[in-house]
């Protein structure tokens, strides 16, 4: 659990929301007993005596924030009804607030976090958001976190090379049943005409229907990012010259199903596209594969195959294939050093677990050290360490957290590599970084432009020496130019260069220079 974005995002929204709300201290006053009864709700589930401790009241703000753009959206709507001398008709943005509300969302009451270093180096770390009791059982809830507590399946798909990895015990089948109800609900009969509409045609697109597709998945699910231990490629920097070798990635994505709609759905789909599907066999299991014939420098080969009730997807056939020998063999990331080490005392029966290593650490300050270096030297741009600084590379980062659903609300406890410092660091620095992301695309960009100008006014040079040469040798279109004669009209006689690396290449008479590089070009 990485703290520091999602700890100013969550002060920002705080500070944003409450100041869009001038009037609700006098409108609605609160019930100060009532107020440290929810104070105390979240701060017991907290850590006091660390280096952080929130605790925000935050009981209707999101009604009345969202009432207000819904009152807003209103005015514009009958503006745009009554501008023709229209009669009133129905207007949906009064229906959205109850929808929220019966959803659960209206229910949040609280939030807090609290941060405690430990002996060893790494932080515990710990959210509570606090929530009506009789909402938790409500769709928006079980859609986002499931319901009980419990040990998921997908955790022994996941490889052991995963650098990244998220569990969650969300239900899909319930978001479903979410979106249907907000379309009837909230949505005019003609949108939900269309609605159904649409769902038929997707239901021919695919081979089966959205509502058994979503009935399909069960509320266990898995997403991992994979660095492989004995593969590199060679990936550009966005700049001439510049690249890096990095350990091979790939993707996977698994679901816990009870039946073969999400196959049949992929494989109906590929078929109308006409992409052929490669079929392969491994201990069994079919495996289903397709070529992308997308320019990457990262390998796609797209491959998903269901395996015991659990639907994976990848994007290579070798990630697919150390899924399953992870869950065969019971070797796979949850029985790495490592792991077992970070997930010590929290429990394996939970709502969703996450995890980064430290290796997608280094990775990451390794990709950011690299583009920082590559932008040097262009007007303004601060030291690379300063850079980094600003941009939170911290080297070893490291985390892992758990998610419980309770009924007084959605709890996650944790440890990370990220203290105190490093959240006022990158809190102090936000501006300069802000500033820096839109600088640094923006001076590539310049730079880009001008040594585009630049090749192109070589190759006029080069174009008007080869006609002078051709003027005074009497050659005609076709005929080939000798170098040595054609600088003669250049200035101090010397090829001039491309400043992205290109290749010029003189070409005939009546045919004017290329340069390597494709956008380059005088036509």
């Amino acid at each position: 659990m990485r703290l520091k974005p999602f700890f100013i995002l969550f002060v920002t929204a705080v500070i944003v929301i409450s100041t869009s709300l001038p009037g609700r201290a006098q409108n609605a006053p609160r019930d100060p007993e009532i107020v440290k009864e929810q104070f105390k709700t979240v701060a017991s589930r907290l850590d006091a005596g660390g280096d952080l401790l929130v605790v925000a009241n935050i009981e209707g703000l999101l009604k009345a924030y969202i009432d207000q753009i819904v009152q807003l959206s209103s005015l514009g709507f009958a503006a745009a009804a009554s501008a023709g001398g229209a009669p009133p008709i129905d207007n949906p943005f009064e229906r959205i607030s109850p929808f929220l509300d019966k959803s659960g969302l209206y229910a949040v009451e609280g939030f807090g976090m609290s941060l405690v270093p430990r002996e060893d180096g790494l932080n515990d770390a710990k959210t509570f958001l606090s929530r009506d009791a009789t909402a938790a059982g409500r769709p928006l809830w079980r859609a986002l976190v499931g319901f009980k507590p419990f040990r998921p399946t997908s955790l022994d798909y996941i490889p052991r090379d995963a650098v990244l990895a998220q569990t969650s015990t969300g239900e899909p089948a319930q978001l479903w049943k979410l979106i249907r109800q907000g379309i009837r609900e909230v949505g005019t009969p003609e949108m939900a005409q269309g609605f159904e509409a649409s769902l038929d045609m997707m239901a021919g697109e695919l081979g089966v229907s959205m509502d058994d597709l979503f009935r399909s998945m069960k509320g266990d699910s898995f997403l991992s990012i994979q660095l492989s231990e004995s593969e590199e490629i060679t990936i550009p920097m966005g700049m001439p010259g510049m690249e890096m070798k990095l350990d091979l990635p790939s993707l996977l994505i698994g679901v816990v199903v009870e039946n073969d709609s999400l196959v049949t759905a992929l494989e109906h789909q590929m078929t109308k596209k006409n992409m052929p599907v490669v079929k392969s066999t491994v201990n069994g299991v079919v495996l289903r594969s397709v070529n992308l014939p997308i320019p990457s420098p990262i390998p796609l080969q797209l491959t998903f195959t269901s395996h015991a009730g659990m639907f994976l997807f990848g994007t290579t056939p070798d990630s697919v294939k150390s899924a399953l020998s992870s869950a065969k063999k019971k070797n796979g990331l949850v029985t790495t050093a490592h792991y077992k080490e970070m997930f010590d005392d929290l429990p394996m029966e939970n709502n969703g677990m996450s995890y980064m290593s430290p290796r997608l650490g280094r990775l990451i300050t390794e990709i950011q050290t690299k583009s920082m270096q590559g932008a040097q030297g262009m007007p303004g741009m601060p030291p690379v360490g300063l850079m980094r600084n600003m941009m939170g590379a911290g080297g070893d980062q490291t985390s892992a957290s758990i998610t419980l659903n309770r009924k007084s609300g959605i709890a996650t406890r944790g440890v990370t590599s990220t203290g105190i410092k490093d959240m006022g660091s990158s809190m102090a620095m936000a501006p300069m970084g802000m500033m820096a992301a839109i600088a640094i695309p923006s001076f590539i960009k310049a730079r880009t432009t001008s040594q585009h100008h630049s090749c192109v006014n070589n190759l006029r040079i080069l174009d008007a020496a080869k006609e002078q040469w051709a003027m005074e040798k009497n050659k005609s279109d076709g005929d080939a130019v000798e170098m040595k004669g054609m600088l003669n009209y250049v200035r101090d006689r010397v090829m001039p260069k491309c400043a992205q690396g290109g290749t010029y290449s003189i070409n005939s008479i009546g045919d004017p220079p290329t340069c390597s590089e494709p956008k380059h070009s005088l036509r």
